[in-house]
């Protein structure tokens, strides 16, 4: 039996002139329908389309029933959007045939969010109740606080079980929705993609921490309205219900085996981990000068899992940032899906690389495993900042030869590169006129590309005008909050993107010192009994000289741009098998 269940209630239509339609309640529900049911849950859902209208009485059987019925379950989710009101020290859901011409007995016409009574039925371990509700639309001629007091309603405390509370907006606040046929709520599109398997965060508080990111940033995007994420937590003495594990994540499947993905295998079988292994007895490994501890002498440790918990520590902080690199890769796919320089292998090869350099130089280059950690994810953490400035560059509709109405920093430095180099927008529109698409939109890909390469604001957060996506940053930062101070210290964020950032530049960037975030020739990480030692200006060169060797098309000679649609044209595809191949 599972044991994840989900009840899913959205009104999107009204009896009363007094409250407007929701049409984006159908959206919200589908969504989260399949974001739930990917990640384990039984969903059950009403209010949909063709369905019935949820009255009052049948949204409260409804709960009651689900509560009934979740025995041996650890997981109840229960869902609400539509409206929702403040009224007289409470919190209401405003059901499909609410009245509310009589300010006297309008609490008799709602639902209210205080379920103690029905929840008390169920027998899952926690429940949790989501409400995306307190909407502009509800016209309530009483002298109320029924917007500024939302969220703080009264509630009777729950027995025996975890109950967590989760509301869309705080007091004073909307929840905010896009319009339209292609409408939807902005936090149940936010909640939606985190609870997808694709996304890390599996506890309760990390979907809550990166549902507030992803809102965050689509309220930034369509210029809505600041919307806080607010929650109220009841737990039995021995639990902690921001803990609790809700959803299946990629990250969570990957760490039990239970799933995988090319870039988590590639980098968790890599043979440099094995290498590291290999030479764990710190006095055959011969640190050398550069290796050596603070005091003279190399740390003794011992990198086997089963009998030291470092490098296990380092592969699951580890693997966490893969699976979140590989969630920014996916958005771009999504963004762009028919872009023909996306090399999925790439990073791979890199490792490929790495391990020729590292394990057949003679004699080796022994690395510790704070530095095999390092090496291994820097390559994915490259895609994954160049695929996130990639989903921003794609709203500016790049692909267009013709002038567009899409305006902002990207679109002025690709406009800039358009005519830096005049010859390939001019075979890109004259491809258009021939009816070669697929040619013109290989050619403007290109241009977009070779534009994200020059452009500094990539590696620039979007909180801070530029196109690094606010969410894998704070992932980034998430991850070297890590308990363990080795794994803190080695995964340090700016570290990671830093190194990554080297492997685009000149390699004159590596040594140089007069900037921020200049690297070290060697530092130690770790508290005193694990210690190690991080050489960044030889792993920066290690990296830099793995990527050209790993051969990255986007970046070879703009000869292979001219040939696109010429007589005796260059397929792209035959390109990314013969590197591969090579």
């Amino acid at each position: 039996m599972t044991k994840r269940r989900a009840l899913l209630i959205g009104v999107p239509e009204y009896e009363s002139d007094r409250i407007e339609d929701l049409p984006v309640v159908c959206k919200d529900l589908e969504v989260l329908n399949s974001s739930l049911e990917q990640s384990g849950y039984l969903v059950r859902s009403l209010g949909g389309d063709n369905a019935a209208q949820l009255t009052r009485n049948r949204i409260i059987n409804s709960l009651r029933r689900e509560c009934r019925e979740a025995r041996g379950v650890d997981i109840l989710l229960l869902y609400f959007s539509g409206h929702g009101l403040h009224y007289n020290g409470r919190d209401y859901l405003v059901p499909a045939d609410a009245f509310l011409d009589d300010p006297e007995y309008i609490e008799e016409y709602l639902v209210s969010t205080d379920l103690s009574n029905i929840i008390d039925q169920a027998d899952a371990k926690t429940i949790i109740f989501v409400i995306d509700a307190c909407r502009e639309g509800v016209k309530l001629e009483v002298k109320q606080t029924y917007l500024t007091a939302w969220s703080r309603g009264e509630r009777r405390k729950a027995s025996r079980r975890n109950f967590v509370v989760v509301f869309a907006c705080g007091s004073g606040q909307m929840s905010q929705y896009i319009g339209g046929e292609a409408g939807f709520s902005l936090f149940s599109k936010a909640l939606a993609e985190v609870l997808a398997p694709q996304h890390p965060a599996c506890t309760l508080g990390e979907v809550l921490e990166a549902t507030k990111s992803r809102l965050d940033a689509f309220v930034t995007q369509h210029l809505k309205q600041p919307q806080q994420i607010h929650y109220s937590c009841e737990s039995l003495v021995d639990t902690t219900p921001l803990s609790q594990v809700i959803c299946e994540s990629l990250t969570a499947k990957t760490l039990r085996g239970e799933a995988s993905y090319s870039w988590a295998e590639a980098a968790l079988e890599s043979s440099l981990w094995q290498e590291t292994r290999r030479h764990g007895d710190a006095e055959t490994r011969g640190w050398g000068d550069a290796g050596m501890g603070r005091r003279g002498i190399s740390p003794k440790i011992s990198f086997t899992p089963e009998e030291n918990s470092t490098e296990s520590r380092l592969k699951q902080q580890f693997i966490r940032i893969i699976t979140a690199c590989w969630q920014q890769w996916q958005a771009s796919i999504q963004a762009m899906p028919d872009d023909p320089w996306r090399d999925e292998n790439l990073p791979i090869r890199v490792l490929e690389s790495l391990e020729l350099l590292v394990l057949r130089s003679n004699p080796p280059v022994q690395l510790s495993a704070a530095e095999v950690a390092l090496v291994i994810a820097v390559p994915f953490v490259r895609e994954a900042v160049l695929a996130s400035a990639l989903v921003q560059a794609a709203k500016a509709n790049p692909l267009a030869c013709e002038a567009t109405d899409a305006t902002g920093s990207f679109r002025d430095s690709l406009h800039k590169l358009h005519q830096s180099e005049p010859r390939f927008f001019r075979k890109a529109k004259l491809l258009k006129e021939q009816g070669q698409i697929a040619e013109k939109d290989a050619v403007m890909s290109w241009l977009v590309h070779r534009c994200l390469r020059k452009t500094l604001e990539v590696w620039i957060p979007e909180s801070e005008g530029g196109y690094l996506a606010d969410d894998f940053v704070k992932g980034l930062q998430k991850f070297g909050r890590c308990s363990n101070r080795l794994v803190r210290d080695a995964l340090n964020w700016k570290r990671l993107l830093e190194l990554a950032r080297c492997t685009l530049v000149d390699p004159e960037r590596i040594d140089r010192e007069d900037r921020p975030d200049a690297l070290q020739s060697r530092l130690v990480v770790g508290s005193y009994s694990e210690e190690q030692p991080i050489r960044e200006k030889m792993l920066a060169y290690l990296l830099k000289m793995a990527w050209l060797l790993a051969i990255d098309i986007r970046h070879l000679s703009t000869v292979l741009v001219d040939h696109i649609g010429m007589a005796d044209p260059l397929d792209l595809n035959d390109l990314h098998r013969l590197v591969r191949v090579c």
